[in-house]
């Protein structure tokens, strides 16, 4: 399984794999640090065209206040496409705000 954390504070993609890896998930770990990169890696622009090196993910980590382009600008526009639109995504967020639950849903 190849998992894409999208998350650019490094203390929090830390946990984040720390914990995947502590429940034994067997997976790979592939990181971006913004918005407008998950949207490279999976449509294969700038630096992320070798798909041996950048695998296309069974899942996304997708945290929604990143730089660049916010998670849920990408959400909805991974959403609308057809290609992406059927890898999972799960959000992760401290957010409690409803607004970023609904949003999310």
């Amino acid at each position: 399984m190849n998992i894409l954390i999208v998350e650019d504070n490094l203390a929090h993609q830390k946990i984040t794999e720390y914990v995947l890896r502590k429940n034994n998930v067997p997976a790979k770990f592939f990181v971006v640090r913004d918005g407008q990169e998950v949207l490279d890696y999976l449509y294969r622009k700038d630096g992320f065209t070798d798909i041996n090196k950048y695998p296309m993910p069974d899942l996304i980590l997708l945290y929604l206040n990143l730089p660049k382009r916010d998670g849920r600008e990408v959400l909805k526009l991974l959403k609308e496409d057809t290609n992406p639109k059927n890898i999972p995504i799960v959000i992760v967020s401290t957010s409690d705000r409803e607004e970023d639950i609904n949003y999310a849903y």
